[in-house]
């Protein structure tokens, strides 16, 4: 991911990445020009030595004309969405900046266990009947059910590291699921999130991108920002 610290940065990147594909499709029109060239002098040749009582169908070379005049057309198309592509990702890495130093919510199942503790939040939009948390190894194994909190709102907790058996995991990144179930039985998937404070911002394949608490996530994960609180 390529940090953005600045617009001089944002601009710097932005214009680094159209020289490469501004050059990309320079060397397209170059060949272009050179296969056209190519058929002209053999176009050329071919009038110049015609048999006179059996001349050319000029059919053929007409559409071959035309065919060269459509590739051209589709260079030139091809050319115009690269630069407004362009465009919109610079835009997009500009206002990923506002975010910097901010406090945020992101939706993200991803949990951190240290020492012994991994600390989560999910929101419930509603009181449940039955909420189950579900923790994940980094195989998509389930490893420990937790019945969590049935409130509506957010919902702060920390798993202790251990599994259904008791037995300690090791240090690492697990997945969390929530899943509430209210009185008839239906299950709905809760939204886990992380909250921390953006400590850069950049760009990844042109998606912006924002580090929270050293994990990167993408802007369009972003579902509440605010002020930093005073240290």
């Amino acid at each position: 991911m390529s940090i953005l610290t600045n617009n001089t940065t944002t601009s710097n990147n932005a214009t680094a990445a159209t020289a490469v594909k501004s050059s990309t499709t320079n060397a397209d029109q170059q060949k272009f020009s050179k296969d056209y060239l190519l058929f002209l002098n053999m176009l050329t040749t071919q009038l110049k030595h015609q048999d006179p009582t059996e001349p050319l169908d000029t059919n053929q070379f007409t559409q071959q004309l035309v065919q060269f005049s459509n590739v051209e057309q589709q260079i030139k198309v091809n050319d115009k969405l690269q630069k407004l592509v362009d465009n919109q990702g610079t835009s997009g890495a500009s206002a990923a900046l506002s975010y910097l130093g901010k406090d945020v919510d992101a939706n993200f199942n991803k949990i951190t266990l240290n020492g012994g503790s991994a600390p989560y939040q999910f929101i419930a939009d509603q009181k449940y009947q039955k909420v189950e948390i579900a923790i994940l190894n980094d195989k998509k194994v389930e490893i420990r059910k937790i019945n969590g909190p049935i409130e509506k709102g957010l919902q702060q907790l920390t798993w202790n590291g251990r599994d259904n058996k008791g037995n300690a995991m090791p240090t690492g990144t697990y997945t969390v699921k929530v899943t509430g179930l209210d009185a008839s039985g239906k299950k709905t998937d809760l939204r886990t999130i992380i909250s921390g404070k953006v400590t850069s911002v950049g760009t990844e394949n042109g998606t912006p991108m924002l580090t929270v608490n050293g994990i990167p996530l993408s802007a369009d994960q972003i579902i509440a920002i605010r002020e930093a609180a005073a240290a």
